[in-house]
């Protein structure tokens, strides 16, 4: 029952530096044999996969990400964040795709 909290934070570029490392973390996880144990390397963190999402997408990201929702109750804000987190989900799975 407790929980955590910080900011807020100044740089436009953290967003995308978390988002960038989730989803990478993510395939990482999602394609790894489930009894392996050696330790997880994730990828370079100066990949350009955003340049995957077309700009209105990118800049609907921008937005969501500098706005995000600040209470629970939010919907508009929060809705607005989950489908440009998913498109960008897509777009990374579709640049992940290409750089195998």
């Amino acid at each position: 029952g407790a929980e955590a909290g910080f900011g807020p934070v100044r740089d436009p570029q953290f967003g995308y530096v978390v988002l960038g490392r989730a989803l990478e973390h993510w395939h990482q996880v999602s394609h790894r044999n489930h009894a392996g144990r050696d330790p997880l390397t994730l990828g370079d963190a100066d990949r350009h996969w955003l340049e995957q999402l077309p700009r209105g997408q990118r800049q609907r990201l921008q937005k969501a990400l500098q706005d995000p929702p600040r209470q629970p109750g939010d919907v508009k804000r929060r809705d607005a964040l989950e489908t440009a987190v998913e498109q960008a989900g897509e777009a990374f799975l579709a640049w992940r795709s290409g750089s195998l």
